[in-house]
């Protein structure tokens, strides 16, 4: 014999809207899963050119800076200089990498002129800039022993404020 449990629909109702409190309460970086740094374009989810606002409906609130927002546990930059759009976006983070591996903390600068032949480096500063067709460009910026510490993204007037 089977029993046949009926759910009162106050019960019914009051159970979907908690289900869908619990849904809007996860902060909108739980929802992050692309961690590839497209070249010139993007880090993650986050695009040159965006809005303030879509930034935030992606990474939520920065938690510091106003024309450079920090997502400090992200290991996340997003600048806004002078404008409404994100300009760079760069990262710390050693899950972000580009289609061919390299990334912070786990590629070095050969690896990084072995993967991108045509970047221009700077030895004396530590930074390597790959410039695109459309005039974006990606910087990568190592430390003293070689070894990748940030990746960025941006217009090119403005990649002197990637780190």
């Amino acid at each position: 014999m089977s029993v046949v449990r009926r759910i009162d629909p106050y019960v019914k109702s009051a159970m979907l809207a908690a289900a869908c409190v619990a849904i809007a309460a996860v902060p909108a970086s739980a929802k992050l899963t692309n961690h590839r740094i497209a070249l010139g374009q993007a880090v993650g989810a986050v695009r040159i050119g965006m809005t303030r606002a879509q930034v935030h409906h992606i990474l939520g609130h920065p938690s510091g800076g106003k024309t450079l927002e920090v997502y400090a546990k992200l290991g996340l930059t997003v600048g806004f200089f002078h404008t409404s759009n994100a300009v760079t976006v760069g990262t710390r983070n050693a899950a972000y990498t580009t289609a061919k591996g390299i990334g912070p903390y786990r590629s070095t600068l050969a690896e990084v002129l072995a993967a991108y032949p045509g970047a221009h480096c700077d030895t004396s500063n530590m930074i390597c800039d790959l410039v695109g067709p459309t005039r974006h460009v990606t910087r990568f910026t190592f430390n003293s022993s070689g070894e990748l510490l940030a990746v960025g993204v941006a217009l090119s007037k403005y990649v002197s404020a990637l780190h």
